[in-house]
């Protein structure tokens, strides 16, 4: 029941009621949920991707707060971008995800994966110590601004690489950035199989 409304019909937060008591909602407990999107420790993994729709990470972590305890299973059956499976690890609750949708069970996916930070900048530096051999000059980088490469160095220089698929690829890079891509996908690629 409501106490009063604006002039729209719609409660206003200082005149909802609960059952039909006099008491304001506010009584039971509405506050103001803080978010600070510079602090890493409440970013983690929300950044991504920009998912339309997010469930917005304050919220989850209040309602979390407020119906569940430690150790809990959380079933979300919409888990769009996984922000409540983020929130649920990081709050040592158990959390369960579907979606329809591949897009979200993949970023879900994604987001959620628990990793080895060592092992991670380990391969990260391996990684970046292969690609360092790649890089190309300076001088060089100065005259592709300008010129970039003919069909015939296109061609000798990607040898037997494999361009990324990406649709309309001329369109988006340049083809010296193209045979970049497709060296650094190629190092990529053994430094997975080499493990």
């Amino acid at each position: 029941m409501l106490a009063s409304s604006d002039h729209a019909g719609r409660a206003t937060p200082e005149t909802a009621s609960v059952n039909g008591g006099a008491e304001p909602v506010a009584a039971f407990g509405a506050r103001r949920l803080q978010f600070d999107p510079s602090n890493p420790a409440t970013r983690l993994t929300h950044q991504v991707f920009r998912f339309p729709a997010k469930f917005h990470p304050p919220v989850v972590r209040s309602l979390m707060a407020d119906y569940t305890k430690p150790g809990d299973c959380i079933l979300d059956l919409f888990c769009g971008s996984g922000t409540l499976l983020v929130e649920a690890s990081v709050s040592n609750r158990n959390a369960i995800g579907f979606d329809v949708d591949p897009l979200s069970v993949f970023l879900t996916e994604t987001k959620s994966q628990p990793l080895n930070v060592r092992e991670l900048q380990r391969a990260a530096a391996r990684l970046l110590a292969r690609c360092e051999a790649l890089a190309r000059s300076d001088d060089e980088y100065g005259e592709r601004m300008h010129e970039d490469l003919s069909d015939d160095e296109f061609v000798s220089q990607l040898g037997h690489l494999e361009a990324p698929a990406i649709p309309n690829l001329t369109h988006w890079f340049r083809r010296y950035v193209i045979v970049d891509l497709a060296r650094t996908q190629a190092e990529d690629r053994e430094a997975v199989a080499a493990g």
